[in-house]
C-alpha cells in the first residue's frame, strides 16, 4: 500500500497491479473519505453540532463501513475477483434505483417537516429530525445490502450463463 509515493503507486500499477485485498483497502478509504467529508460539511460555522446529528453520522459512517466489508466478503473477500469492477458498476445502477424510489418518500417527509417546522411544537420538530435521519440511513443499509446481493450473484455465477431473472443473452 502506498499513502503518498505517487510513483511507486504507479510503478507497481505498471508492472504487478493490484491484489483484489489491496484494491478493497484503497476503495475502503477513498470511500471512508469521502464519506466523512460528506457528513461534517453540515458541522460547519453555521451548525453547532447536536447529539441527534452526531448519532445519525456515526450511524452512517458504520454502516457504510460494513456495507463496503459485505460487499467485499459477496464478492469472495481475498479470494474473490474484480471487485472494482462489479462494485462500482453494480453500484451505479443501484444507486440510479434507489433515487427513483427515494424521491417520493423524502418529498413526503419534506412535506411533513415543513409542515411540522412552522406548527408543531419542539418534541415534535425533533420527531421529524429523526424521521429524517432514519429514512436516511435505511436507504443506505439498503443500498449497501442489495449491492452485497447483486455482487454475490455475479461472483457466484459461473462463466457461460446466458440468463439472468428476464435477461437473456444471446452466445
Amino acid at each position: 500500500m502506498f499513502y503518498w509515493n505517487i510513483n511507486k503507486l504507479k510503478l507497481q500499477l505498471i508492472n504487478e497491479g493490484l491484489s483484489q485485498r489491496a484494491l478493497f483497502v484503497y476503495i475502503f478509504i477513498y470511500v471512508m473519505l469521502c464519506e466523512l467529508a460528506t457528513l461534517l460539511l453540515p458541522f460547519g460555522t453555521q451548525r453547532v453540532p447536536d447529539d441527534i446529528n452526531i448519532l445519525a453520522a456515526v450511524a452512517e459512517l458504520v454502516i457504510c463501513m460494513l456495507g463496503l466489508f459485505g460487499c467485499y466478503r459477496a464478492n469472495g473477500g481475498k479470494a474473490g475477483q474484480h471487485f472494482a469492477e462489479r462494485f462500482f458498476s453494480i453500484g451505479i445502477v443501484l444507486l440510479a434505483r434507489f433515487v427513483v424510489l427515494l424521491i417520493p418518500v423524502y418529498l413526503v417527509v419534506f412535506a411533513l417537516n415543513v409542515m411540522v417546522q412552522a406548527t408543531a411544537p419542539e418534541g415534535m420538530k425533533t420527531i421529524m429530525e429523526i424521521a429524517v435521519h432514519v429514512v436516511s440511513l435505511l436507504w443506505s443499509a439498503g443500498y449497501y445490502w442489495r449491492s452485497a446481493v447483486h455482487i454475490g450473484d455475479v461472483a457466484r455465477a459461473r462463466s457461460g450463463v446466458s440468463q439472468i431473472g428476464d435477461v437473456t443473452v444471446s452466445a
